[in-house]
């Protein structure tokens, strides 16, 4: 008795599991949230847009930020291609009331999320010393950290979906050709990841650097 499948049954099963994993490949969109600003929040001058974007299947291409009065109409702020996808929106130009942002992510196989809130942008002057400065760009890298750290976290749990060891997630039919594919990417996004990470070192001693000698500088002055 011949024992094996006819060989037609197994060009369909093949391509039966074939067609799963393209499919548990491309068929879930990203997921795209606001670090900041957040819900509510009260803004002005040149505020820094900052998304924790996550794709378990492949990785987010580009992250659009857009701003509307009504949430019918909205105008693009600007585009972020890389990670950790910031951008700043300048809101000296506009009437000081509650305004609507959204942030839509697009993955490679060009699925999207968005998301949206509502911020509050006032005229009110904003006069700042020295020291309120450093302060700011402390924060500035304090929430380009935050990104990095959302974004190492996804990766991470991207390969976990891959191997099947996510519990939120059913264990996919992927082949080993599709699993090297999968952690292609996430080197991809690791290799910049730490590119990125230096350079936010970097930031961070010149900012520390200046702080210093601002302290010596008021310390000279009696202040």
């Amino acid at each position: 008795m011949n024992d094996r499948a006819p060989a037609n049954e197994n060009n369909e099963q093949l391509s039966q599991v074939s067609c799963e994993s393209t499919f548990a490949i491309d068929n879930e969109p990203p997921i795209v949230s606001f670090i900041a600003p957040t819900d509510g929040d009260t803004v002005r001058e040149i505020v820094q847009l900052l998304a924790n974007t996550f794709d378990i299947h492949g990785y987010v291409q580009r992250v659009e930020y857009y701003y509307s009065e009504d949430n019918i109409e909205y105008t693009l702020i600007n585009i972020a291609t890389q990670m950790p996808y910031v951008v700043n929106w300048n809101t000296a130009n506009l009437e000081p009331r509650q305004y609507y942002l959204k942030v839509l992510a697009k993955d490679i196989y060009g699925l999207e999320a968005q998301n949206t809130i509502i911020v509050n942008v006032t005229d009110k002057p904003t006069v700042k010393n020295r020291k309120e400065i450093m302060n700011s760009l402390l924060e500035s890298i304090a929430l380009e950290e935050a990104a990095l750290s959302y974004l190492i976290k996804a990766e991470a749990e991207k390969t976990q979906w891959a191997l099947g060891r996510l519990p939120q997630k059913p264990k996919p039919k992927l082949n080993t050709k599709e699993i090297l594919e999968i952690q292609k990417q996430v080197e991809k996004v690791m290799r910049t990841a730490i590119k990125f990470q230096m350079l936010l070192q970097f930031k961070l001693e010149d900012v520390l650097k200046a702080m210093k000698e601002i302290e010596t500088t008021l310390t000279a002055e009696g202040k």
